[in-house]
């Protein structure tokens, strides 16, 4: 019998012939080696090789199954990934009531409560009577950053600084409003110019 190509026999589904007629042919009808249908080979997994049938890689030792991943962390949760990946520790997060403080938490279910710090809004108030900002994990601070406004010594003028900052400490950056000898207004500060008692040199022509 004459033909017009290659005969292909697959070793694995050894029933299973095609001809080649074309060097396009052998990607169609052998993709991996064997033939067009799937390998089907039981892996120790328990899952089928989804791939076509193949002459590499004959123990699937190199193969990752697909497959979803059928085992699960020691708290019931099953695994994210795929079976032919290594089961990692699991995300899946629990409520959980914090032993220290009493607030509930959303905590990923591989994580220590010891290594967990709270996330919630800090409860406890300061010397100066400002509720803490930071969270409740975290040392609450020994100077209080909350905005107000304070009455400048030196000048009474008003200024927006830290709750816990020393005024002592700030220069008045109001406008100078004074006038100069020469006429022209001063461009300084209240705080350059030590309230009015010292201005800077007129720099007008």
């Amino acid at each position: 019998r004459l033909l017009n190509g290659v005969i292909l026999q697959c070793p694995t589904h050894t029933d299973t012939t095609s001809i080649a007629s074309l060097s396009t042919d052998f990607a169609r009808l052998a993709p991996e080696g064997g033939c067009d249908k799937l390998c089907g080979m039981r892996l120790n997994c328990g899952h089928q090789c989804a791939k076509s049938c193949h002459t590499g890689d004959l123990d699937h030792k190199d193969y990752h199954c697909r497959k979803p991943c059928t085992k699960h962390c020691p708290k019931g949760h099953p695994c994210k990934l795929t079976c032919g990946e290594e089961c990692s520790d699991c995300q899946d997060l629990i409520d959980t009531k914090m032993s220290i403080c009493g607030h509930t938490q959303k905590i990923p279910c591989f994580m220590r409560l010891s290594d967990f710090s709270c996330s919630a809004p800090c409860d406890k108030v300061l010397m100066c009577g400002h509720k803490c900002q930071l969270h409740c994990g975290k040392i609450c601070p020994e100077f209080c950053t909350i905005p107000i406004e304070k009455i400048l010594p030196q000048c009474g003028h008003r200024i927006s600084v830290a709750c816990s900052a020393n005024i002592q400490e700030f220069s008045c950056t109001a406008p100078c409003t004074a006038i100069l000898e020469c006429g022209h207004p001063c461009v300084g500060t209240c705080g350059k110019c030590l309230s009015g008692r010292l201005h800077l040199p007129c720099s007008s022509p």
